[in-house]
């Protein structure tokens, strides 16, 4: 019955799930190498967006059927993982082990390197204009006439879905791509974004969410897998919480970053997506030209060590 108390429980909440995060990023950087880790953190992904589908759907039920608060009652999910970790996680490397395998690994410097530092500020950037599409696919929407609420979670609800085959797949499109995943994506997710703003139909934006899905759902848990291998394992944990930290800062930014850039287009929801499109593809070129990840690390990505 209080609002305030809603604060303080999406406060803690919020506290739980990143170091959640971070903590799950670290354990995959620290127990797998190689192709592995990417594969493992892409099925980290597949999972969570599987969880979110299960959350979606029992919370909806919950609400729906009883009081909207019932809907909380869905983090008593939270116990049988917390059964699960205590039993099953696991701690088979002691820090002699962990520092003797880092330093046969990859070898990079103790602390944040220069190239973790600027990949983290694209990161923050990244974020942005990803987040503008979910910020202003409702607004879009609601301007054009060409949907109303229900279209707006039908587009949402993609990315969860396909969520679950770029996860599966992350192993093998990092193979493939390597040093240059994080460029082509970003060309992928501008092109749909660029592709929502002179859209005049459904399926347009339909096809330029599938687009605009399968570039997040596999640059997000590469970008993770791709910090990771430029530090130090002790550091690996600064480093994913920083860019997760910094991507996070992004999403509450967009609103500062595109509003301003879309009013040189008119400033509608349909110059959002133009602006954030531009903004996606200029940092496609700075991956592209400037590119954080170095051959050798690409290469120690791409191995096959277990």
């Amino acid at each position: 019955s209080s609002l305030i108390i809603l604060y303080i429980a999406s406060f803690i909440i919020g506290i739980g799930s990143g170091v959640a995060n971070v903590m799950s990023a670290t354990l995959i950087s620290q127990h797998f190498s190689g192709i592995t880790k990417g594969a493992v953190m892409g099925y980290q992904s597949a999972c969570l967006s599987i969880g979110c589908m299960i959350m979606s759907v029992i919370s909806g039920q919950l609400a729906g059927h009883f009081a909207w608060y019932t809907a909380f009652l869905t983090y008593l999910l939270a116990i049988p993982v917390l059964i699960v970790v205590f039993i099953f996680l696991p701690s088979d490397l002691s820090p002699e082990e962990e520092t003797d395998a880092q330093a046969e690994e990859a070898p990079v410097k103790s602390g944040m390197t220069g190239r973790a530092w600027y990949f983290v500020i694209l990161s923050f950037f990244s974020s942005a204009f990803m987040n503008a599409f979910m910020s202003n696919i409702s607004m879009f929407l609601s301007q054009t006439g060409l949907g109303d609420a229900s279209v707006s979670g039908t587009v949402s609800s993609m990315f969860l879905l396909l969520g679950i085959p770029a996860g599966l797949l992350l192993g093998k499109v990092t193979r493939i791509l390597g040093r240059n995943l994080m460029w082509s994506m970003s060309v992928l997710m501008g092109a749909a974004l660029l592709l929502v703003s002179v859209s005049g139909s459904l399926p347009l934006v339909y096809a330029a969410a599938v687009l605009f899905g399968i570039g997040y759902a596999t640059r997000n848990p590469s970008a993770i897998t791709f910090v990771t291998n430029m530090v130090d394992n002790k550091t690996v944990s600064v480093a994913v919480s920083l860019n997760q930290g910094l991507s996070a800062l992004g999403m509450f930014c967009t609103p500062m970053i595109v509003n301003p850039l879309s009013k040189i287009f008119g400033g509608t929801a349909r110059a959002s997506f133009l602006a954030a499109g531009i903004g996606m593809l200029i940092l496609a070129a700075l991956y592209m030209l400037t590119n954080p990840i170095s051959r050798e690390q690409a290469k120690l990505l791409t191995s096959d060590q277990k």
